[in-house]
């Protein structure tokens, strides 16, 4: 009948709540749990949030000129923001504070640790190999943690063999991994390398860094 919605009006409608749903969702997950509070989160939604306007621009009872005005100042906005953006990160070195850190621990003669899946698998990287990372998984509640490896990118080995010999935790106090509870255990006093975005704690051995994630900080 004529006031039922057409097809595209039904698809907006689901794609519009299908965007409410995921974003309360990933602001509940925030909010209710451990997970570092950290923006990428909303990238997977955040995508369609642009065909979402589109849509609402295209059904606003404006004449025609008034909505290709406005379209045209969104679409230089968002020009603009993309070449601020690309400006600003282009010049900035993402791996600096990570470089600083490998320096660090190899000159304190570690080549063994852990850390969670971006820290894990760049220090790979930026050490050629040379430091052997095993990539933490989640969750992040106890000691278990350092059982429970992300498998991406990492050697089939660590699914069985832990570190011998001296190893490291590297956390990221920008992300808020110091806060969660299996970090929040261990000792700040063990700390061997510490900027305002990173810290990193050496341990003897793996069993050392276990017993410190289960036993926490002296009193």
């Amino acid at each position: 009948s004529a006031g039922d919605p057409s097809l595209s009006e039904i698809g907006d409608r689901v794609l519009a709540l299908f965007f409410l749903t995921a974003a309360v969702m990933h602001i509940g997950l925030l909010s209710l749990t451990n997970m570092p509070r950290n923006m990428y989160h909303f990238l997977p939604i955040s995508v369609y949030a642009l065909p979402l306007a589109g849509c609402a621009l295209l059904r606003l009872p404006w004449p025609k000129r008034a909505r290709a005005v406005l379209a045209g100042v969104m679409a230089c906005l968002l020009v603009v923001t993309s070449a601020v953006n690309y400006r600003y990160f282009s010049r900035r070195d993402l791996t600096y504070e990570l470089r600083m850190a490998l320096e660090s621990l190899q000159a304190e003669g570690y080549d063994c640790g852990y850390a969670t899946f971006w820290r894990a698998n760049v220090l790979t990287e930026l050490s050629g190999g040379e430091v052997e990372m095993y990539c933490l998984g989640g969750p992040f509640e106890g000691p278990e943690a350092f059982d429970s490896l992300n498998p991406w990118m990492q050697l089939k080995a660590h699914d069985t063999v832990r570190p011998s010999g001296k190893v490291f935790v590297l956390l990221s106090k920008y992300d808020g991994e110091t806060s969660l509870p299996v970090f929040a255990n261990l000792d700040p006093a063990r700390a061997i390398y510490e900027s305002p975005y990173l810290i990193a704690l050496g341990y003897e051995s793996f069993d050392a860094l276990r017993a410190d994630a289960s036993d926490g900080p002296p009193s």
